[in-house]
This record gives C-alpha cells, structure tokens and sequence, in this order.
C-alpha cells in the first residue's frame, strides 16, 4: 500500500513534466519554422534583387552606334559598301591524273626528219601554247631554207622585171598622151584664128582621146599586174614559213631572212 500511495502521488508531476516538454517542443517548433520563414523572405529578396541588377547591367552591355565624321573616316581609311552577294574570282590548284580518251588519240611526229638535241621540259611538267619542248636537228632543215630563199628570190625577180616594163608603159602612154593634148590644143588655137580646119582639129581631138584610154589602161594595167604577182609571192613562201615555223624558226628570223 505505502508502494502505491507514492505512484499516485508522483502522477501529478510527472503529467507536468510532460505538458513542459510539449511547450518547449512547441516553442523551438515555432523558433524553426519562424527562422525558414525568414530565410526564405530574405532569399525571395535576394533573387529580385539580383534579378533587377543583371537585367540592368543587361541594358548597360547592349552595343551603341557609333558616329565618325568624314575626316575620322578618311583618318582611319574606313570604306563603306552595301552588302550584296557578288561571285569571287580565283584559282584552284589540285593534284590530279590525265588520262586520254581511247577514240580521240592522235599520233604527233615532226614535219621533218631529224635528230632531237635538246628535251626542254621535264615529265609532269606544266607547259603552254607556244612553249618549246625540244631541240631538233634536221639535214632537211637547211634545204628547207634554201628553198624559201631561192623562191623568195624568183618571185621577188619577177614582180622587178614586171615593174620597169609596166612604169616603161606608163612612160611611154603618158608622153603620148601629153603630146595629143598639146597637139588639140595647138589645132584649137589655130581654128580659132582661122588657119585650121575643124576636121583637123576633130583629128586631133580624137587622138587625144586614144591617148588618155591607153594611158588609164597602162595605169590600170601595173594595178591589176603587181597585185596578182604578190599573191603569187605569198602563195610561193606562206607554205614554206609555215615549214620553218614548225621546225622551230621565229618569226623574227623568217622575216629578217625575207627582207
């Protein structure tokens, strides 16, 4: 019994003890959830503020214009232009392979025999119209070239020969025609005075007239004469300077050998 007694009457504090344990519970409960409510007011705040700070500092790092007046411009040596899409010029180089067509070969030999002294170019190597590839010399070459010369000189001859007969014609046509003219006019003048016939100075007049066709004729003639032999001339030596070109002779020496 005296066991009892003293539980009962611990009861009463021991239900005391508990409802202060509760209360302090409920108040650190309510410090804590005070405290979150705080941090989280405080962050909330933080996040606007910095939020409105980098949207500002957005604003402040946007590009601006910028004004130059022509003398800053001609200073600096800015150039101004309106985009536009243009083609660009250049060339490309790449390695790569030849190979030639099977139905479009051709076999390539000299215009004369000969005897190749020099190779210019090297294999593989790039080359351009008109280049050098190799030396030849040929035993035909030197005939070749007499032969120019020797045509060169016949045609040359003859285009001299027909020259003086043609200028000796018109010599001979003008001195004709000068004497018919002064004959009409002397057979003119003595009709006129009365000591002449008018049959003879008809006679006269048509005299003067055979004279000036065959003098227009001698003229006409040399035209007509010296034009065809040049033809003759360049028709005889163009094939053979054609010859000597392949053979490696320059112009400048073609020519000089045709003077």
């Amino acid at each position: 019994m005296t066991v009892w007694s003293h539980t009962v009457a611990e009861q009463p504090r021991l239900n005391q003890e508990t409802n202060e344990v509760q209360a302090g519970a409920a108040m650190k409960l309510s410090s804590v959830s005070g405290f979150i409510l705080t941090l989280l007011c405080f962050s909330s705040s933080a996040w606007v503020s910095t939020a409105a700070s980098q949207e500002a500092g957005n604003k402040d790092s946007s590009p601006k214009p910028v004004s130059l007046s022509t003398i800053q411009k001609s200073a600096i040596k800015l150039e101004v232009a309106t985009v536009k899409t243009q083609s660009l010029k250049g060339a490309l180089s790449s390695p790569g392979k030849i190979e030639a067509i099977p139905t479009m070969q051709f076999a390539l030999h000299a215009p004369l025999a000969g005897t190749i002294t020099k190779i210019a170019i090297e294999p593989g190597q790039l080359v351009h119209v008109g280049q050098i590839l190799a030396m030849l010399q040929s035993p035909d070459l030197n005939r070749l070239s007499a032969e120019t010369l020797q045509g060169k000189t016949q045609v040359s001859s003859e285009i001299n020969q027909s020259e003086v007969l043609l200028e000796d014609e018109i010599s001979e046509s003008k001195a004709k025609l000068e004497f018919a003219q002064a004959n009409y006019q002397r057979d003119k003048v003595l009709f006129e005075r009365g000591l002449a016939s008018q049959e003879e100075v008809q006679l006269a007049q048509s005299d003067l007239g055979v004279a000036q066709a065959r003098y227009k004729a001698a003229v006409r003639k040399r035209e007509v004469t010296l034009k065809a032999l040049n033809e003759k001339y360049s028709v005889t030596l163009e094939p053979l300077n054609k010859r000597l070109e392949l053979l490696g002779v320059s112009k400048q020496d073609i020519k000089a050998m045709m003077s």
